[in-house]
């Protein structure tokens, strides 16, 4: 028995696919979506239709976000078998489980220690040698700083993500270094509607000169990744001006923003964070390099700039 709704879940779906075992997968959906949703999934993680049974978990709205409980329930409880592996100490896994356990089908065999993610160690370069010089070659320029995928990278398929992570070996499949590997080959940027209003896609750039950007590139624990890592794309002025790349509108209050300007261009100033320091400009959806020249668009890999600027001077 598998699911959907998060990585873990679609994990299981996804080698079970591979594996030629049957599932019955739970699918959180509304009524009138479930139908929809099923075929997305099935597409999305490569599942044989033949082996595959999917079961709706009614949703009464929309927004699936809180039925993770309800779904983990429901399959802990229709469940023959259950075999913990990582189950982290007080979370709302084990104590499902401690609800499970009087009926004896819970299996601990195959459990393993759980361990926290560490927090990953970046290497950023010299703050100075970037501000002597990669500031100058890119001043006045927008930059969109890449960071690692935590899934599957925008337009990219589940099982495609999943396959790559299982033959993975000592480096992640999705860093921030083969995010900007794969827009260079594919020279396109591509799009994502992670929190922006309503789920318009877009591409993110920051007018912060590079040294100053290098203090934003932190550890997040939340997202279990860096805010954005030192490789990017820059754009001149002028092109990002005249590729339709506008500035984001910070708003100072909850009130809805006016209507005649696109909402994607709006964003909170933030009640922890506080987001005008990124200086954020936005492009609707996708963004195209095919056609741009290297005085119109260039990448900015920090670390290979100083470098190569060092080596020209000895």
């Amino acid at each position: 028995m598998t699911s959907t709704g998060s990585l873990n879940w679609e994990l299981q779906c996804y080698l079970a696919a591979r594996a030629g075992v049957a599932q019955i997968i739970i699918l959180p959906a509304t009524r009138t979506h479930f139908h929809h949703r099923m075929i997305e999934c099935a597409d999305q993680l490569g599942v044989d239709p033949d082996l595959t049974e999917f079961l709706p978990l009614e949703a009464a709205r929309e927004n699936l976000r809180n039925y993770g409980e309800e779904r983990d329930r429901f399959i802990l409880e229709m469940a023959d078998r259950i075999i913990p592996v990582s189950v982290r100490p007080n979370g709302r896994l084990e104590s499902l489980l401690r609800v499970i356990q009087p009926h004896g089908k819970i299996d601990a065999s195959m459990q393993i220690h759980w361990a926290g993610s560490p927090g990953l160690p970046v290497k950023l370069p010299d703050a100075e040698a970037v501000r002597n010089i990669v500031d100058p070659i890119l001043e006045g320029w927008l930059i969109h700083w890449t960071r690692a995928s935590q899934g599957p990278w925008p337009g990219e398929k589940k099982c495609d993500f999943f396959r790559d992570l299982l033959e993975s070996r000592s480096e992640y499949p999705r860093s921030a270094q083969k995010t900007f590997q794969r827009i260079l080959s594919e020279k396109k940027i591509r799009a994502s509607s992670w929190r922006i209003r309503n789920n318009q896609p877009v591409v993110a750039f920051s007018a912060l000169p590079p040294s100053q950007a290098l203090r934003l590139m932190r550890w997040r624990p939340r997202y279990v990744r860096f805010s954005f890592e030192p490789f990017g794309i820059a754009v001149e002025p002028k092109t990002a001006s005249a590729s339709g790349i506008r500035e984001v509108i910070y708003l100072e209050s909850p009130d809805p923003p006016p209507e005649e300007i696109p909402a994607y261009l709006f964003q909170g100033r933030g009640k922890k964070g506080d987001w005008p320091i990124e200086q954020e400009y936005r492009h609707p959806g996708d963004f195209d390099l095919s056609g741009l020249n290297r005085n119109e668009v260039q990448p900015a890999d920090l670390m290979e700039m100083i470098t190569k600027t060092n080596k020209a001077v000895d």
